[in-house]
């Protein structure tokens, strides 16, 4: 039994077909996304803040530990530290730190000097690439990832 196919049908076909192709020639376009885990435990005067990321080894992230009380707010530590085999662990001084609450944040903005160039690949030099939970927008414009965690401090 022979099947036919109307002039509708096989357009219909066509347009199908044509918007599969028009769908795979895009996807490369999709926007990628990344992941960055963040934990902290204090031992004594030291803070290591270490985490899991999807991004390449050799990337360079911020490490902030900034002092919740507004009082003194100008209390604050900023380091980086470099993926390694999807990992990362930096160590943070709190010598003359209070035992108090503070917030530990990690990020990763693409624009940061030192980046490998397959992540500024990926990403975009500006991080037009990045989306997804944690994404923000600096003031010039540029694209981030940023996590971060309340921590209580204890004596050193």
């Amino acid at each position: 039994m022979k099947r036919r196919v109307g002039a509708f049908g096989a357009l219909l076909a066509i347009d199908l077909i044509l918007l599969s192709l028009l769908l795979l020639l895009l996807l490369p376009l999709q926007r990628s996304t990344a992941t960055v885990t963040i934990g902290a435990r204090q031992e004594g005067s030291v803070l290591t803040v270490s985490g899991r990321t999807d991004l390449p080894d050799g990337v360079i992230l911020r490490v902030g530990v900034q002092d919740m009380d507004l009082e003194s707010q100008s209390r604050h530590i900023d380091l980086t530290t470099t993926v390694t085999g999807g990992r990362y662990s930096i160590d943070l001084s709190l010598v003359g730190w209070p035992a108090h609450e503070v917030l530990v944040t990690t990020s990763f903005a693409p624009s940061d000097p030192g980046q490998p160039s397959a992540v500024v690949a990926r990403f975009g030099a500006d991080g037009a690439g990045l989306s997804g939970p944690g994404v923000g927008t600096s003031s010039d414009g540029g694209k981030y990832l940023e996590t971060s965690i309340e921590l209580k401090l204890g004596p050193p």
